[in-house]
């Protein structure tokens, strides 16, 4: 789930209530991947957390905008919902530059307005991000002609 390839249609995360699921995303240092969380309800918050951050979440977003308090400082200015509004439902984040230190398990929980009340369902969706190692790369040092003359 790399950008900026799209999602297969097939695979829309559907994600039922009292329903948790865990897959596994890999990627290299430096990608940016998408956190898929989708559900057919109308969404009107969404958090997003990692176990072993403690009281501190990685992303939050209620009431029509982005709230900063209890955010981890390792994700300040590279988190973001793939859509604002969350369309059909569409909670995904967005993980810009990963690093090593962002593996772990991610969880989505989101709040449903229902008949005018708010409530938490209970809906997780874990994802496993692993980083793969660094790949050592071949840089260019020199480049040799040669040429070879026929002989007499």
């Amino acid at each position: 789930h790399r950008l900026p390839s799209p999602l297969p249609v097939g695979h829309l995360f559907l994600l039922l209530p009292q329903q948790s699921s865990q897959k596994n995303i890999t990627a290299d240092t430096g990608d940016n991947v998408i956190l898929p969380c989708r559900l057919t309800n109308k969404i009107t918050a969404v958090e997003w957390s990692r176990a072993d951050l403690g009281d501190e979440i990685v992303f939050l977003y209620q009431d029509g905008q982005f709230v900063p308090q209890n955010q981890h400082p390792s994700f300040k200015n590279r988190v973001a919902l793939r859509d604002r509004q969350m369309k059909d439902g569409d909670a995904s984040l967005i993980l810009k530059n990963v690093t090593t230190a962002d593996s772990g398990t991610y969880k989505c929980r989101v709040k449903i307005p229902e008949r005018n009340l708010w409530k938490y369902i209970n809906l997780t969706a874990s994802w496993l991000l692993k980083l793969l190692p660094e790949r050592r790369t071949w840089k260019l040092l020199v480049i040799i002609n040669l040429s070879v003359s026929p002989g007499e």
